[in-house]
């Protein structure tokens, strides 16, 4: 934590919610065709319901699905992020040197600053203690 110069007393790492992942699908799509249409992906979005629940969320996830839609990938899309990163919990710890703890997202449980809705496919949020 050399950025901080704060000695953490432990790491929370969140992963991606389902309805993000969705989301990302259905981009990746719509933007086989090189260019991604709002209108449409915002359409089809709110018609799936993992996705309507969070209509709030949805439209500023898809503006930034938007902007990077000349660098899509489906890759994301076929990794298990909470299971990986399970996998890798005690490497993580030993390398960091203090307790890491893996959450989903889609059930956060204590979340104290809301990082979890900072949480995209492939990019976990981190919350440092």
């Amino acid at each position: 934590m050399s950025v901080t110069k704060a000695t953490p007393a432990k790491i929370t790492l969140y992963t991606s919610p389902a309805w993000k992942k969705e989301m990302l699908r259905l981009a990746v799509e719509a933007a086989q065709g090189g260019k991604l249409d709002m209108g449409a992906l915002m359409k089809q979005a709110l018609a799936t319901p993992a996705i309507s629940e969070h209509k709030k969320d949805a439209p500023k996830y898809a503006q930034k699905l938007a902007k990077a839609a000349h660098s899509l990938s489906a890759e994301a899309l076929g990794l298990d992020e909470f299971e990986t990163l399970g996998i890798e919990k005690a490497y993580l710890a030993a390398a960091m040197g203090v307790p890491v703890e893996i959450r989903s997202a889609d059930e956060a449980g204590e979340d104290p600053k809301g990082k979890s809705r900072q949480a995209e496919p492939g990019r976990p949020a981190i919350y440092i203690e």
